[in-house]
């Protein structure tokens, strides 16, 4: 007994087709999925971001960056730009000593215009501060960050 197979050789343009479609589908819900991902992670950098600019304020103001002699030396962040996008680390007398602008999509919102810290512990003004850090497009998005009066960051 012999089998013969009719095999063949090659693809037909709807298999092509298809195959392209189905590629194409898998694709697309893969890159906007990784969108909102992206957006997240940018939060989360951002709010991690303003946590080390507050800490950084602390170490300078405890170890008395180009305070004078016999002089307590505050060094701060402060938050009172109007849209929310801008703060700055400054000194008691609003020197600014670096200015720092949130990435784009994000913004804050804080409870305070300013804390500060006086040394020689991290005694902070005022006692209590909450900084908030949400996407512009869902507030319902956000990371709190607060600063309490023993200087702690959380």
């Amino acid at each position: 007994m012999v089998f013969k197979f009719n095999v063949n050789k090659g693809v037909t343009l709807i298999e092509l087709l298809i195959v392209t479609v189905i590629i194409s589908i898998i694709s697309g819900v893969i890159i906007i999925g990784t969108g909102s991902s992206t957006s997240d992670i940018e939060l989360f950098n951002a709010k991690n971001t303003i946590v080390a600019n507050i800490n950084k304020a602390k170490e300078m103001a405890l170890a008395g960056i180009s305070a004078e002699e016999g002089q307590d030396f505050k060094v701060g962040v402060q938050f009172n730009d109007a849209g929310g996008k801008v703060y700055s680390i400054i000194r008691e007398d609003n020197t600014i000593l670096e200015k720092i602008e949130l990435p784009r999509g994000i913004k804050y919102n804080a409870t305070c215009e300013e804390v500060f810290f006086i040394p020689p512990t991290p005694v902070v003004e005022p006692e209590d501060c909450e900084i908030e850090v949400c996407k512009e497009k869902d507030l319902s998005k956000c990371h709190t960050i607060k600063v309490n009066k023993a200087g702690l960051v959380e």
